[in-house]
């Protein structure tokens, strides 16, 4: 059984690592813009895709420990992702009746991948009771807290 104060010790030192990284991510950010420059797309595309890819590595990782929203999740992120196909079709595919461009298009597109989104952590935080039934995700996700997940009650 873990004591109290070994909980308190083990989360102040999560929270000043998390914070540490925080601030090694802020440095190496600022260095780099300052290095290459502030206002190109080019850095800022590149630190969204580590960020992104940092993201969807750890719910892979999530996935592999047998997280049960991780699935829906990653489902979640790839019709967000899909949506980015309105920046790389030709102009010309476009309807022009519509008045929408590349942009809109995409912003439009992104409202599914949003929904689906807010619907996964609504149901991680909330379950319904069809969720809650034998076999759906409120078993899995009592299985995954017991087996050490990040709820774990000691």
């Amino acid at each position: 059984m873990v004591k109290r104060y070994n909980r308190l010790l083990v989360a102040f030192y999560v929270l000043s690592d998390a914070l540490l990284a925080m601030w090694a991510f802020l440095l190496a950010y600022a260095a780099w813009m300052g290095i290459v420059g502030i206002g190109r797309t080019a850095p800022l595309v590149l630190c969204e895709s580590v960020t992104m890819a940092t993201i969807v590595g750890l719910w892979c990782y999530g996935r592999y420990v047998g997280h049960p929203e991780a699935g829906r999740m990653l489902v979640a992120i790839a019709v967000l992702a899909v949506s980015a196909v309105f920046f790389v079709l030709p102009a010309w595919i476009y309807p022009t009746s519509l008045g929408l461009d590349a942009r809109s298009l995409q912003h439009l597109a992104q409202i599914p991948g949003v929904l689906l989104l807010t619907r996964v952590v609504v149901d991680a935080a909330h379950p319904t009771p069809a969720l809650a039934s034998p076999g759906g995700a409120a078993p899995a996700l009592a299985r995954f807290r017991s087996a050490g997940g990040p709820d774990r009650q000691a």
